[in-house]
């Protein structure tokens, strides 16, 4: 019996097939680059095995992730909607696509979201922080409320959880609520600066000027330029000491225009330094918050 030898060719093919990487190989080599977080490299192995590898649910979350660090939003929400929609239970995909989402303006799909994964992520408590601001950012107060108070009592050593409770029980006007979770977290945290400012500004609101003051130094004292406390302590200095106010509206506007702060507010500290510096009464009028 005789064979006929190959043509050279033919071998080539063979040759070149056979060195060729195989799905599995090319899907571990796109799950190197994502662990990797080389995500433009990873992208394009990962679309190529949806043709040669359509079976495989996995490479739906990866290239919605994948596409979420690349800022490609659309492309985020198309294939997480194929991952949902095949059922993948990956919480890394929640938290990627609701972002996505949020950054196409979709509320209604964020929130939907969110809620989705919570009901099978129960535990995942900053997921659940995050949704709180989402809540926040869309000025449904008590809904955020709710979420960072439940937040709260889980974990009351939890700063960021008490915190964004008393700021939106304070922003609800709800301030004996608000200074339960201030103070909840400057006895966690007694360095907190923003826990002291909140509780200044709820002394503020109530008119309890002397109290005010204290917080709004203590706010200082961990954060000398938190220009909010700047502000409102120079503001309620001038009814009892005009040349601590002084110096205190000096240091504000100083900050104010190294940190190029917005016109109005850097106007406001010279009107106030002049009228203070001239002896004219300065009115007790709350400025505005910057922050």
């Amino acid at each position: 019996m005789s064979f006929k030898p190959l043509s050279i060719g033919l071998c080539a093919a063979i040759l070149l097939s056979s060195c060729q990487p195989n799905s599995t190989q090319l899907f571990e080599t796109a799950n190197q680059h994502f662990a990797n977080q080389a995500y433009e490299e990873a992208i394009p192995i990962y679309e190529s095995l949806l043709i040669k590898d359509s079976g495989n649910v996995n490479i739906y979350p990866k290239l919605a992730i994948s596409y979420a660090y690349t800022s490609n939003w659309e492309r985020c929400t198309h294939y997480g909607e194929i991952a949902f929609d095949k059922g993948v239970d990956y919480f890394p995909l929640y938290d990627s696509v609701v972002k996505c989402y949020d950054a196409q303006g979709q509320t209604d799909k964020v929130r939907a979201l969110y809620q989705e994964g919570l009901r099978k992520y129960p535990d995942r408590y900053e997921f659940e922080l995050e949704y709180g601001l989402f809540e926040f950012s869309q000025q449904n107060l008590s809904d955020a409320a709710a979420i960072f108070e439940r937040l709260s009592q889980i974990n009351p050593q939890n700063a960021d959880f008490s915190y964004n409770a008393a700021a939106t029980f304070e922003a609800l006007e709800q301030l004996d609520k608000a200074e339960t979770y201030y103070r909840q977290v400057l006895e966690h945290h007694p360095d907190h600066a923003n826990a002291s400012y909140g509780l200044g500004s709820l002394y503020d609101k109530r008119k309890q000027a002397d109290i005010a003051i204290g917080f709004f130094e203590k706010a200082l004292k961990y954060h000398p330029q938190h220009l909010s406390a700047l502000m409102n302590l120079a503001r309620l200095q001038e009814a009892k000491s005009p040349q601590e106010a002084l110096k205190t509206w000096q240091k504000y506007l100083d900050l104010a225009e190294k940190n190029q702060q917005p016109e109005n507010f850097i106007n406001q500290a010279k009107e106030h330094l002049q009228r203070l510096g001239g002896g004219a009464p300065v009115p007790n009028e709350k400025p505005p918050q910057d922050g």
